[in-house]
């Protein structure tokens, strides 16, 4: 490594007057060559894009100069192939319709979330599921009479089974189920209009409905063919 003279003093020639004084003579070697350096700096800028500021860096730790111009390594890597945000939108899988438009009654999960507004627009699917009453509310449509109350339940049963008014009885709960057509529709649901034919007097269960039902708050929504 040369060593770098910073200033070279020179001798006064005899004969010279005055005192030995130190004479600076012309720019040291490391000037020069920072003065070189400047301006190969300045004109490789001129003729290239200016980059990050820490892409210099970039490159003399990797070697590399074929990054994307403006763009640090440092602060923002680039996204790896295997990234979903790195792939085309061609690439990636198109989102599945989950939506049904009509309701299975099988399958809860298909049932819409209940409103106010959904029973005008709908063919009443709710009333083609099974319907489970109680001696009460058999008084109040008026198949059995109030007398009855007293009356073994099973003998009750017997008596609508042959009226084709009750489908099954349980004795344990002292729960009966209403019969259904051959369509499943309920026996007091009209076939042309969808509407209850005792709705001031129906059930307990159809009055809850679908606040207590197989899932609290949805109803098997199935929307009227268009006419």
């Amino acid at each position: 490594m040369r060593s770098l003279t910073l200033y070279r003093p020179q001798r006064l020639r005899p004969g010279m007057g005055g005192a030995h004084k130190p004479v600076f003579g012309a720019l040291s070697n490391c000037e020069n060559s920072q003065r070189q350096r400047k301006s190969d700096s300045k004109r490789s800028r001129q003729g290239t894009q200016t980059d990050s500021p820490c892409s210099s860096q970039t490159a003399l730790a990797t070697g590399k100069e074929n990054r994307p111009a403006g763009r640090c390594w440092f602060t923002n890597p680039p996204r790896p192939l295997s990234s979903p945000a790195a792939q085309p939108l061609r690439a990636r899988s198109p989102m599945k319709n989950n939506l049904i438009a009509a309701a299975e009654l099988d399958r809860l999960d298909t049932w819409a979330k209940y409103t106010s507004d959904m029973c005008h627009s709908c063919m009443s699917s709710c009333c083609t599921l099974p319907v489970e009453v109680r001696i009460g509310d058999l008084i109040r449509i008026g198949v059995v009479d109030d007398f009855e109350r007293g009356d073994p339940p099973k003998n009750i049963a017997k008596r609508l089974q042959k009226e084709g008014i009750v489908e099954r009885f349980n004795q344990k709960s002292g729960i009966f189920t209403l019969i259904r057509m051959s369509n499943n529709d309920c026996l007091y649901l009209d076939r042309k209009t969808r509407l209850c034919t005792i709705y001031d007097k129906r059930p307990d269960t159809c009055r809850n409905h679908p606040k207590v039902g197989p899932r609290p708050g949805y109803c098997a929504y199935k929307p009227k063919a268009l006419s």
